[in-house]
């Protein structure tokens, strides 16, 4: 019996619209083993890697990690503490991520012990806040914060967002 991989990816397909992103991609790796994808703009790279990192969820098909789903709540949270994805865009949020999964996600990744307790409590400050400055979706607010102070940190030439708060 073979030994199970590290990775697995199975099987994966992932459409925006009616236009095919990935078409049944399969492969496996080891742990330590290096995998390298090289392609095209728009040939499905970024999508590929944003799926294994349990940021978008594909159509079809499925991803193991040490033969756990990493759409499952317990992986994915590990995952996000062990897996990064920097894209091009100086800040992203994650589409098929709920504000709350987008939110978590970034206290995952800056290893908070508790990181849903802080994102209910930032978010239920920022509603007090949201309802002072006279908006009704706090979310956004937060959202448009955290943008605002991502490039905010790249003009003051800071590595760290974090302490300009």
């Amino acid at each position: 019996m073979a030994a199970m991989k590290y990775l697995s990816v199975e099987g994966v397909s992932k459409a925006f619209g009616f236009v095919p992103a990935l078409s049944n991609i399969s492969f496996s790796a080891d742990r330590g083993e290096t995998v390298c994808f090289v392609g095209e703009n728009g040939a499905g790279k970024s999508t590929l890697l944003r799926c294994v990192a349990a940021l978008n969820r594909p159509d079809t098909g499925k991803i193991l990690i040490s033969g756990e789903n990493v759409f499952s709540s317990a992986a994915r949270r590990t995952i996000w503490r062990q897996i990064g994805v920097l894209e091009q865009e100086a800040f992203y949020f994650y589409e098929d991520l709920t504000c709350f999964e987008n939110l978590e996600l970034f206290a995952n990744l800056v290893g908070t012990d508790d990181p849903a307790q802080l994102v209910l409590r930032t978010l239920a400050n920022l509603e007090l806040f949201a309802n002072l400055v006279g908006t009704d979706d706090p979310a956004q607010l937060v959202l448009r914060t955290l943008a605002n102070l991502e490039l905010f940190a790249n003009l003051v030439g800071t590595d760290d967002p974090a302490q300009l708060v």
